[in-house]
């Protein structure tokens, strides 16, 4: 065992588990109920998303950066071209300045970290013994990390607020062009360089240069509540934009589903390539809340099905066995029920997901009827009269 770790024993009764688990029905029944309105709104939002790309997809006009031709006034237009701006971003805390489009300070803090491992073993007759392993590490975090909730939080003390926080500066005056890029599009580039600090004068007397950083303290022996500061900027080059065109100036593009359309990406790209990294985002995000959904309504049918596995806790062996069906069985029922859902939603628009959905949705409730069958139990025949 290391200094920094602490090891802690707790024991729970298995009447105890039982009133937890027969408490977690209501917490499973919840996750149950709102895995689905959160399946709908997402599928929803894809369909409409998708639909309202391709809409803008099909209308969207490449024109010149320059000059600006009042013939588009109204439209959906596209074009490449540098991006400047004659603004100076300035962090006057740090005395850094850079002319850019974003500025972007990124602050990080030394601090204790406590990290925990359990290991629970079931004991005849449905109780268990859990051991935990508290480990304390220091870290640099860009957050600020509570100790008061640490086991040992008299032992691993860290400040009580951050005295520098990150920080953003975005220029107001920035031209591609002939256009003028508003807000809404610079805030969305993403494309930011790691600055040089060589030279760098009017930061704070305790803080020293270590290459593209700004540590204060002893760079080599970084103590609790020490600081490191670095900046990043996205520098003037070229992009391409997707937007309506409004006088010399751009907005948000709205669509029949609702979907608003307003993209730049750094960097020469077609049309239709920035449409089809669109769609890529919508797809990309639309599987991350099908798969948080999925976790929800798993996790809801498996509290509802916990008592049946710590009633069986009471020989071990057999609840092991009980917890492996219930988990199976909450597994199946979460893919299929989510299936379903999903295919329902689509099923107007893009059939043939949609009934491929039905099919996943069909096998898993066959895999869930199979292992019914597997677990039932087997009559014996009756002996016939002599």
């Amino acid at each position: 065992m290391s200094d920094n770790s602490f090891t802690e024993v707790t024991n729970q009764s298995w009447f105890s588990r039982i009133g937890g688990a027969l408490k977690g029905i209501l917490i499973g029944m919840l996750l149950f109920i709102i895995s689905f309105p959160i399946i709908i709104w997402n599928e929803k939002r894809a369909v409409d998303t998708s639909v309202g790309l391709k809409e803008a997809e099909g209308i969207v006009v490449s024109v010149a950066a320059s000059p600006v031709s009042p013939e588009n006034n109204g439209k959906l237009i596209h074009f490449t071209a540098n991006a400047n701006t004659d603004d100076v971003l300035e962090d006057d805390e740090f005395g850094f300045s850079v002319s850019a489009l974003k500025l972007t300070r990124t602050v990080e803090m030394y601090q204790w970290e406590e990290e925990s491992e359990s290991k629970t073993e079931k004991k005849l007759g449905g109780s268990t013994e859990t051991v935990t392993t508290y480990n304390y590490r220091e870290v640099w975090s860009n957050t600020l990390i509570d100790s008061s909730q640490f086991k040992q939080s008299s032992d691993y003390m860290n400040p009580g607020s951050m005295q520098y926080l990150g920080r953003q500066f975005i220029a107001t005056n920035v031209q591609a062009g002939d256009y003028v890029l508003p807000q809404l599009l610079v805030e969305k580039l993403q494309n930011y360089e790691l600055m040089d600090l060589k030279g760098l004068e009017g930061f704070p007397d305790n803080f020293v240069i270590q290459g593209r950083q700004l540590v204060s303290g002893d760079p080599l022996r970084p103590e609790i509540g020490d600081y490191r500061i670095s900046f990043a900027a996205v520098l003037p080059g070229p992009v391409s934009v997707v937007a309506q065109q409004v006088e010399q100036s751009l907005e948000e593009f709205h669509t029949g589903t609702g979907t608003t359309v307003a993209v730049i990406e750094s960097g020469t790209f077609s049309a239709a390539n920035l449409f089809k990294k669109e769609q890529e985002a919508n797809s990309q995000m639309t599987w991350i809340i099908r798969l948080v959904a999925l976790i929800l309504m798993g996790l809801g049918i498996g509290l509802f099905l916990n008592p049946l596995k710590v009633l069986a806790d009471v020989v071990p062996f057999l609840g092991s066995v009980v917890g492996m069906g219930t988990g199976i069985v909450a597994a199946l029922l979460a893919l299929a029920l989510t299936s379903v859902t999903i295919a329902i939603t689509w099923i107007a628009v893009r059939p043939l997901l949609g009934i491929i959905l039905l099919i996943v949705a069909g096998g898993a409730f066959y895999g869930l009827k199979t292992l019914a069958k597997k677990n039932a139990p087997v009559e014996e025949p009756e002996a016939e009269a002599s």
